[in-house]
């Protein structure tokens, strides 16, 4: 996968810049490429790219959809199954669906139940719930923003932030 594309996300003719964000990758894994993640989009305005999640909901509730779709996938062990929820959680968040993000959580949260044995590299279960709750807490003060989780300021999850 790209960390970076331009694509007509929203069908309009007009391009937008499609930036991921992996600010939470090894959260649940220690494989390089693994984590949740999520896309920014930025739209061309008056020659220069300005944050515009908020516009392309379209495009976000596909990501959300996919996300979840994959987390359900009945043979996926439950650190891979909830990395795609956090993905999920994530997209919703970055367009202010703050009430679907705390949804997904719950689903979330049901998977990080589910970790036998408990693995070593990730925080413990209520480190996950508070490092999700905070997030989301902080995004329904900042839901007016065009990119909700990047207004937040919260660039990394616990375990990234612990130096871990």
């Amino acid at each position: 996968q790209q960390d970076a594309y331009v694509d007509d996300v929203d069908g309009d003719g007009k391009y937008e810049l499609l930036v991921v964000n992996d600010g939470w990758a090894h959260y649940f894994s220690m494989a390089s490429a693994a984590g949740p993640e999520f896309w920014v989009v930025f739209d061309r305005v008056n020659g220069k790219f300005e944050p515009a999640c908020r516009k392309h909901r379209r495009a976000y509730r596909t990501w959300i959809a996919s996300n979840l779709k994959t987390a359900e996938a009945p043979d996926l062990p439950p650190p891979d199954r909830a990395e795609f929820y956090a993905s999920a959680l994530l997209h919703a968040a970055q367009i202010g669906d703050i009430a679907e993000a705390r949804r997904i959580l719950e689903k979330l949260m049901a998977e990080v139940d589910k970790f036998d044995p408990w693995p070593t590299w990730i925080p413990s279960k209520a480190a996950v719930r508070k490092d999700f709750e905070d997030l989301l807490t902080k995004a329904e003060r900042v839901a007016d923003k065009p990119c909700v989780v990047n207004a937040t300021g919260i660039k990394r999850g616990r375990y990234d932030a612990e130096g871990g």
